[in-house]
């Protein structure tokens, strides 16, 4: 087998609607990063067994950056400190809603690629 070779992480950035940036804390940008196999295994420890906490902890695990209206600097977020707790108390139930809806933009497959994925099932005996 090949040796496995280390994925590079792609970063994906959101703008936060205008109307939206006072409600979500003053943050006006927030960028995802690609999850690693061990990023979703942490995200899922935490999740102690609770589905519905799964996209919420992802989530959280996913959130590497955000920016505040007005700055030009962004604010690292990350689970290995208060940042998250911080950032996603800060971001309101709305807020959090719309970064877990982003979250799952960017980390599923398309419906058609799922589909065809399925279709191309083969049953192999001995």
């Amino acid at each position: 087998m090949a040796d496995i070779k280390t994925r590079v992480k792609v970063q994906t950035a959101f703008t936060i609607p205008a109307r939206l940036v006072e409600d979500m804390g003053g943050y006006e940008e927030v960028v995802f990063e690609e999850l690693s196999a061990n990023d979703e295994m942490a995200a899922t420890k935490r999740c102690g067994n609770d589905g519905l906490r799964l996209g919420w902890e992802l989530a959280r695990e996913g959130l590497r950056w955000a920016r505040k209206a007005g700055e030009k600097e962004l604010e690292r977020i990350s689970t290995q400190d208060a940042t998250v707790d911080i950032f996603w108390n800060g971001v309101g139930p709305n807020g959090r809603a719309l970064l877990m809806a982003a979250f799952s933009q960017v980390h599923s497959a398309k419906p058609e690629d799922v589909s065809d994925f399925l279709k191309s099932r083969a049953v192999r005996v001995g």
